[in-house]
C-alpha cells in the first residue's frame, strides 16, 4: 500500500512539474530592449555623417520612431509566439511561415497606413510612436518595450515628416540628408523578442536558436552623393564681329580623388552677361572652373573676374564664378581663330578637341 502512495506521489509531481513548465513556457516573456545602428559597422568610414551630432551635441542627427504593430504571446505548445494586432494596425496579418519579403510587406503597409492617406501623405498624423526620436548608435537603448512587433522609421531630427518621407520605386520610404551623402531607408519591423540574425544576416522569428530579449539591429540605407550648385557668369563688355562661343571646364575633387570633370559653353551674340548654372556637384566637394576657350578676339579681364574664397560645394550656398571679357575686335581682323568641337578623340576621349585652326579673313593652318 505504502508503495502505492509513493508511486502515485510521484505521478503527480512528474504532472506539476509538466504543468509548472508549460505554464512558464506560455508565460510572457520579459521587457525587451531593442538597440538600432544606422549603417553596418563595416560602412562606417564611408557613411560617416550619418553619425554627425545635433547642434547642441546632445544626440545624433539621425534618430528613429518606433511603432507598435502587433503583441506577440508565448505559444502554450510550441516554441513560438502568437500574434495579435495592435489597435492602430488590425488589419496586420502574420502567418506562421511568414518570409523575409512577408516581413518587408507588413512593414510597408504599416507605414503607408501612418504616413499616407488616398494615396498622397496625410495633412496630420493620426498615430503615435511609443517611442520618439529616438538616437541611433548604440549608446541610448529602447528599454522596457513589452514583446511584440515594432516598425522601425528612421528621420533626420526635428524634421516634419513631409520633408523625410517620400516615394521611390512605388515604395514608401524615408530620406536622410547628410554633409555628404543622401541616404534612403525603407520600414523595417523587428519582433521582441527575436532571434539571431542568420548567415545572411536576416533577422527572422523562425530563425532557429533561443529567444533574446535584447535585441540589436544595423539598417541598410541606400547611399547617394548629396548635390550642390555653383553657377558660372559670363560679362561680355563689348561685342563686335560674329556671334562668340565660350568654353570652361569644370573639375571638383574629393579626399584627392576627382569626383566631377565637366565641359561646358555659353555663346554670345551680342554684349551682355550669361549664367549657367550647374547643380550636380557633390557636396563636399572643392571645385575649380577655367576658361579654356574665348575666341580669338576677346581678352580676358582680370579684375572682372572672381571666384569663391572657399569653393567647396555646399548643400546651402551656390558657388559663383565670374569671369569677364572684352572683345577686341571683329573675328575677320587680324589673328588666327581656333574652332572647338565636342565629342571623341582618336583614343575616344570626350572632350573639346581642336578641329582647325584659320587666319582671320583667310584660310586654314
Amino acid at each position: 500500500m505504502k508503495k502505492k502512495w509513493i508511486r502515485a506521489a510521484g505521478v503527480l509531481a512528474a504532472a506539476l512539474c509538466l504543468l509548472l513548465a508549460l505554464q512558464m513556457l506560455a508565460g510572457a516573456a520579459g521587457p525587451c530592449s531593442l538597440t538600432v545602428y544606422p549603417c553596418d559597422p563595416a560602412k562606417s568610414e564611408e557613411m560617416k555623417d550619418l553619425l554627425e551630432p545635433a547642434p547642441d551635441g546632445s544626440s545624433s542627427l539621425l534618430v528613429f520612431d518606433l511603432y507598435k504593430v502587433a503583441d506577440m504571446s508565448r505559444s502554450p505548445s510550441f516554441d513560438t509566439y502568437d500574434f495579435t494586432p495592435a489597435e492602430d494596425f488590425p488589419e496586420v496579418e502574420i502567418q506562421d511561415d511568414i518570409t523575409s519579403e512577408g516581413w518587408r510587406e507588413i512593414a510597408q503597409n504599416a507605414a503607408e497606413k501612418i504616413f499616407w492617406q488616398d494615396g498622397k501623405l496625410r495633412d496630420v498624423l493620426e498615430m503615435e510612436p511609443v517611442k520618439r526620436d529616438m538616437p541611433l548608435g548604440g549608446e541610448t537603448q529602447c528599454t522596457g518595450l513589452e514583446p511584440g512587433v515594432y516598425l522601425v522609421i528612421a528621420h533626420k531630427l526635428g524634421e516634419d515628416y513631409k520633408d523625410y518621407v517620400t516615394e521611390k520605386a512605388g515604395s514608401l520610404v524615408t530620406q536622410f540628408q547628410g554633409s555628404q551623402n543622401l541616404y534612403t531607408f525603407i520600414p523595417e519591423v523587428i519582433t521582441l523578442p527575436s532571434k539571431e540574425a542568420d548567415e545572411n544576416g536576416v533577422i527572422n522569428a523562425a530563425n532557429p536558436g533561443e529567444w533574446l530579449e535584447d535585441v540589436t539591429i544595423y539598417l541598410k540605407p541606400g547611399i547617394n552623393d548629396a548635390l550642390g550648385s555653383i553657377t558660372i557668369t559670363k560679362n561680355l563688355r563689348s561685342f563686335a564681329g560674329k556671334a562668340n562661343t565660350f568654353v570652361f571646364h569644370v573639375k571638383a575633387t574629393r579626399d584627392g580623388k576627382l569626383v566631377y570633370d565637366k565641359v561646358v559653353s555659353l555663346d554670345f551674340t551680342e554684349a551682355g552677361t550669361k549664367t549657367l548654372t550647374l547643380t550636380d556637384l557633390p557636396v563636399g566637394s572643392v571645385v575649380t572652373v577655367e576658361e579654356i576657350y574665348s575666341g580669338a578676339s576677346c581678352t580676358l579681364v582680370p579684375e572682372g573676374c572672381s571666384s569663391p574664397a572657399d569653393p567647396t560645394v555646399t548643400l546651402e550656398e551656390i558657388l559663383e564664378f565670374v569671369f569677364t571679357n572684352d572683345m577686341d575686335g571683329p573675328n575677320q581682323g587680324h589673328g588666327i581663330q581656333n574652332h572647338f568641337t565636342y565629342g571623341p578623340d582618336e583614343e575616344g576621349k570626350l572632350g573639346w578637341h581642336l578641329t582647325k585652326s584659320e587666319i582671320n579673313g583667310g584660310g586654314e593652318t
